[in-house]
């Protein structure tokens, strides 16, 4: 009976370990997400970068983005809520990267700071659909017994 739950486990803390790097090296290297956030908003408006500023302060974002990842570190457990907000996280995620590759925005975009840099964007899109393939067996997996992980 416990078997069954095994790869559920391993899921989970894989997804526990990338949310806390992600979020440590947002912490540890502000300056690389916060140039990419500003690079990427700016790619879709034709304002110039202190307007764009005063309308959403990137530095909001990127508090945003790492009280998320966060949260899904130290919560994601057995709650519909953070499994949900996983599978949103790792769906918008790869949003991203693919409207990246569409615009060919260049630049890293700073998800793992300076601790994993990205070669090319094809890459992170792989990533990202690992992610979201993840995301969605844990929560068939909460669908099926309720619970992601064995409670005892």
């Amino acid at each position: 009976m416990k078997n069954k739950y095994y790869f559920s486990r391993l899921v989970l803390i894989l997804f526990r370990v990338i949310w806390f790097i992600s979020a440590l090296s947002k912490v540890l290297y502000p300056k690389v997400a916060l140039s990419w956030i500003r690079s990427f908003l700016l790619s879709f408006t034709m304002t110039k970068s202190i307007v764009l500023e005063s309308l959403i302060p990137v530095w909001i974002v990127l508090i945003l983005i790492i009280s998320f990842e966060v949260i899904l570190m130290i919560n994601l457990t057995n709650n519909k809520f953070t499994i949900r907000l996983n599978i949103f996280l790792t769906v918008f995620f790869l949003t991203i990267s693919l409207v990246v590759l569409i615009f060919e925005i260049p630049g890293d975009c700073g998800c793992f700071g300076e601790i994993i840099v990205w070669e090319n964007n094809y890459s992170k899109i792989i990533f990202n659909i690992i992610l979201v393939a993840g995301s969605i067996c844990l929560y068939r997996s909460y669908l099926k017994s309720g619970q992601i992980v064995e409670v005892t």
